[in-house]
């Protein structure tokens, strides 16, 4: 069964439980250009659940309308998951970098050019819990008493307003496939299954970093529940935000 969390625009705050034991908390809270996609496929494949949150982006010099990422996004966050799965014999590393690019050569058959996707996916099963991320998604784990950045993800963002999008891999874009500034890398983590983890879209650096969700951490820490309801009030309430902002945290029960 599919949980598809994108179909609902206006999403503030939406729980769901997989299977294993793991709930999820993930808030969704868009802006001018709604480019943002969290999709829930539970039992996927061989009992493994998967969540899948995007971030799509076009030029609007070249692609005037936010459709083109939007439609991106969506694909993607159905697409991968499906194709790493089928490669699951290989290696980790392999397995995921293989399915990125298969990805990408789809993705650059189904859309022009100046039009990209970033995104970072969760695999739950019986065993372990891996997870995936190409871009500027914010992967965070937890160590038993604040969130912080694994040293197996790297750190792709690039300035605004100097480059057009703030990333420095991606699928799509073939404006830039010969350029080699640009490639198409993949992180990857193996968790336990007592590990829970945190994934943010970019547009939350414009509202709160790191630090500051560790903050709000720090006074909510009754509970996962308590904390992502006080971090989502908070986004709410800034003024700074000026990009879709997705919030998802999982954690086993």
């Amino acid at each position: 069964m599919n949980v598809q969390k994108e179909d609902h625009p206006d999403c503030r705050l939406e729980t769901t439980d997989l299977s294993g034991g793991f709930s999820i908390l993930c808030s969704r809270i868009p802006f001018r250009r709604d480019q943002d996609v969290i999709h829930i496929h539970k039992d996927l494949r061989d009992g493994v659940d998967v969540i899948s949150v995007v971030d799509g982006w076009n030029d609007v010099e070249w692609v005037p309308s936010d459709h083109a990422g939007r439609e991106a996004a969506s694909f993607v966050a159905r697409r991968y998951p499906e194709v790493f799965l089928s490669l699951s014999e290989q290696t980790l590393a392999r397995a995921a970098q293989d399915a990125a690019e298969q990805v990408d050569r789809e993705f650059l058959r189904r859309y022009p050019a100046h039009v990209a996707s970033v995104g970072a996916f969760a695999f739950c099963s019986r065993e372990q819990t891996i997870l995936v991320s190409v871009g500027t998604i914010h992967v965070w784990i937890w160590n038993g008493t604040q969130w912080h950045k694994p040293e197996e993800t790297g750190d792709y963002f690039l300035p605004q307003p100097e480059y057009e999008s703030g990333s420095r891999t991606f699928w799509g874009r073939g404006e830039l496939k010969d350029d080699p500034f640009y490639a198409l890398r993949v992180d990857t983590l193996a968790l336990s299954l007592q590990t829970p983890f945190f994934m943010a879209t970019d547009g939350m650096d414009d509202v709160l970093a790191l630090r500051g969700i560790n903050e709000v951490q720090e006074e909510t820490p009754s509970s996962f529940p308590a904390f992502f309801k006080a971090l989502v009030g908070k986004v709410l309430a800034s003024k700074n935000q000026r990009d879709d902002i997705t919030l998802l945290m999982c954690w086993k029960r």
